[in-house]
């Protein structure tokens, strides 16, 4: 379920083994080299969903609250440079680092991602601050290594050592994930300070946003999997949402469900999301909590005229009825002038708006136009009766 990850990290043709000698680094921290990677039962049992999740957490978690790290560490940083290896026709430096920086990363000129070791508590320890999230646990030395790359604002887990792992099987590790022979075992989002698994579960969950209590405004939880609170699993893979009830199926039409958003976490003004995408093109729905219907019109139709300034409108498309009395109550279709498909329609099911995002190219509107009907269809209370 939820699969987005494929396109994060470029691919290459050729690829050599590093060979990469073994001194202790002169600058930055010293690792002892002695870990050992870590295999994960399937399903994972419950305890030890929540203990992985947990120490990736408390691994990745950025202190500040800024949500920057580890990127703002690792541009500050002195150079330590310690290692490097080829890659095709590419040169990867791995550094070490000290103080809040990842012990080790690895950049190469041309590419956008950065490769970092990262340190979390034993499991055991991550257990005990998971269930009081008081607990000084965190503060203790560390015990799991996760091998993590920075992809746009997401951090992506590839493997966790027990132990910190030598230079020769981190760069090993490293050259795998470019290859595309290593998928990611986690996400952690850390502006969202939430944790998902790429694993399957006992209870089905895979995700936990550790700090609600942080979104606001701007600020939202990308999670990739149903973590029990804000998403439930429901069968076939789909989600139901909290609050409204409402039900993200894996799948409508040629659009598969690939993450969840976590906008407003009270209950009060509850505000969710689910993202679908097919080829290039996706489709944002949002359930938000407005439980008064007066000002909806106005609201609706600011809303439409709003994304449509954003962008501009070159030319109008053909969508379904709208209405009063139609499924969908308000919403539009057009091109925008840089020649992408647009797409807005509103609906409201009792005290929760339903709102539908589209960005679409010309080959898939069709397609687009489908999954849309389809959802706006399976939120009617007679469909969700049979």
């Amino acid at each position: 379920m939820l699969r987005t990850f494929a396109f994060i990290l470029s691919m290459m043709t050729a690829f050599a083994s590093p060979s990469l000698a073994q001194p202790q680094p002169t600058c930055g921290a010293r690792l002892d080299g002695a870990g050992k990677p870590m295999k994960f039962a399937s399903p994972l049992a419950e305890e030890d969903r929540i203990a992985l999740m947990a120490s990736i957490h408390l691994a990745l978690n950025d202190r500040s609250g800024r949500g920057t790290w580890p990127t703002s560490e690792i541009d500050i940083a002195l150079p330590c440079q310690i290692a490097s290896f080829p890659v095709g026709a590419d040169t990867w430096e791995i550094s070490a680092g000290e103080g809040f920086a990842p012990p080790r990363w690895a950049r190469a000129k041309g590419h956008d991602e950065t490769y970092f070791l990262a340190a979390g508590p034993a499991f055991a320890d991550a257990r005990t601050w998971a269930a009081d999230r008081n607990a000084t646990v965190a503060n203790l030395p560390p015990s799991i290594y996760y091998l993590a790359a920075v992809a746009g604002d997401m951090l992506f887990v590839f493997k966790a050592y027990q132990g910190s792992p030598d230079g020769k099987l981190l760069a090993d590790d490293i050259v795998d994930v470019i290859a595309g022979k290593m998928g990611p075992i986690a996400a952690y989002d850390p502006n969202g300070t939430a944790s998902s698994l790429f694993l399957l579960t006992q209870s089905r969950r895979t995700s936990q946003v550790y700090r609600p209590d942080r979104l606001e405004g701007d600020r939202s939880a990308k999670l990739y999997g149903p973590d029990g609170y804000f998403f439930s699993p429901m069968p076939g893979e789909a989600v139901r949402l909290r609050g409204s009830d409402l039900t993200c199926d894996n799948r409508h039409g040629e659009f598969m469900l690939t993450s969840l958003s976590v906008l407003r976490p009270e209950d009060q003004g509850l505000d969710l999301s689910c993202r679908y995408e097919s080829g290039e093109s996706f489709i944002t729905i949002f359930s938000s909590h407005l439980p008064d219907p007066r000002d909806d019109r106005r609201i609706f139709d600011r809303a439409i005229k709003e994304i449509q300034n954003d962008g501009g409108v070159a030319m109008k498309l053909q969508s379904f009825s709208t209405g009063s009395k139609q499924i969908v109550q308000v919403g539009k279709s057009w091109v925008d002038k840089s020649g992408a498909g647009q797409g807005l329609w509103i609906m409201r099911r009792g005290e929760y708006v339903y709102e539908i995002r589209a960005t679409f190219i010309e080959t898939e509107a069709k397609a687009t136009l489908a999954a849309v009907k389809s959802f706006a269809l399976s939120t009617e209370p007679e469909s969700a009766a049979q």
